[in-house]
């Protein structure tokens, strides 16, 4: 007993030193599992058994092989994958769990991390390039028939003036079959400084309120506004707003056409500067799904915002792993159990097959009977 207290004291020491951060935590439940495993594996093999012979007292250290509790086995499993194996005395087969456990753990810190840093550099590259002001100014800019990407903001189904390929009606309803942001499914929202003393209104505005943004593109571009694609905004009239920039918005900016106006380059019709073939690249086009797109956009969503996901989705596969490691030293354990008592020459192992670029964590599970 006074060793179990001296170990607990020196690993709470190591605890103290270690435990800066996730990874050390990590390593931390990695020790104190060994050596708690250990100790219940060492406590149910040696037993102290006193005799009283001739009025002395001897003291006989013998060795007894005492069948282990495999349910307390299973639950160490439980919460520390290997764990219950190690408490049984399979060192080998405790270790690959345990180290598993590790590694899942570290690729897990490790891709969350990298997610991290990838959504820090896409919210620096959106606020340095989309801007309310512009989306604003911009949004009516679109409306010529034979604009790159005119055919991406036609919308039959929500806008009333489009009729069997004749546009009629143009009002702040749509132009050309061109919606409204109050006829999307999708809105930016913002607060604003309405008595202009520093104090933000705690109810958003929205883009979906036509007498909310509605009366913003009039002040800015005119009674007319709808058609107007030359509108010239005064960013100071903005100095008051404070755009609610949460997940919807990093999303929306770089998935829907509705905010495709707010993009720094999407007013030329070709860029100055050739691809690597030497052609000059269109500045804003629409692609076969019928997405407005120009270089800053497609660089915002396909690089940066799919890199930031791909490593959240490895960490996430990472996760998964971890849960199966689990289940599986688990399920190891008693049927490694059954097959014992079945017949002792028989001998179950199992094993989860990693493999962190399949889809969801796991490239399979590995059992062996042998006899």
């Amino acid at each position: 007993m006074m060793i179990g207290i001296q170990r607990v004291g020196t690993i709470l020491n190591y605890c103290l030193i270690l435990i800066n951060n996730m990874k050390n935590i990590i390593y931390i439940l990695f020790i104190v599992t060994f050596l708690l495993a250990n100790d219940l594996n060492h406590s149910s093999n040696n037993i102290r058994f006193i005799k009283d012979s001739n009025s002395v007292i001897h003291e006989n250290k013998t060795e007894h092989k005492i069948e282990k509790n495999q349910i307390v086995a299973m639950l160490l499993s439980t919460f520390i994958p290997g764990a219950g194996q190690i408490y049984n005395g399979d060192w080998k087969r405790g270790a690959g769990y345990l180290g598993l456990e590790l590694l899942a753990w570290n690729y897990r810190i490790k891709y969350n991390d990298k997610g991290d840093d990838y959504v820090s550099i896409y919210k620096n590259y959106a606020n340095q390039h989309w801007s309310f002001e512009r989306w604003v100014e911009n949004f009516y800019s679109y409306t010529n028939l034979n604009d790159p990407v005119y055919t991406g903001f036609i919308n039959i189904d929500a806008c009333d003036n489009y009729n069997n390929g004749n546009y009629t009606n143009q009002n702040n309803s749509g132009t050309n079959g061109y919606c409204t942001p109050w006829h999307q499914a999708h809105s930016i929202q913002w607060i604003e400084d309405t008595n202009n003393n520093g104090i933000f209104d705690e109810a958003p505005f929205s883009t979906r309120t036509a007498n909310q943004i509605g009366p913003i593109f009039e002040q800015e571009c005119g009674a007319n506004y709808w058609n107007n694609p030359n509108c010239d905004v005064n960013e100071s009239n903005f100095d008051n707003f404070l755009l609610i920039k949460d997940h919807h918005f990093y999303e929306g900016i770089g998935k829907y056409n509705l905010f495709f106006a707010g993009w720094d380059d999407t007013q030329e019709i070709t860029c100055l500067n050739p691809n690597s073939n030497g052609n000059l690249v269109e500045c804003r086009w629409v692609d076969s799904s019928g997405n407005a797109l120009s270089p800053n956009k497609v660089y915002y969503q396909d690089i940066l915002r799919t890199k930031a996901n791909k490593n959240f989705d490895k960490a996430e596969n990472a996760l998964t792993v971890i849960f199966v490691n689990h289940v599986v030293s688990v399920f190891d354990i008693f049927i490694s159990n059954i097959v014992k008592r079945a017949n002792n020459n028989l001998d179950f192992e199992s094993n989860t097959i990693y493999d962190l670029n399949n889809k969801s964590g796991i490239g399979g599970i590995n059992f062996n009977l042998k006899w």
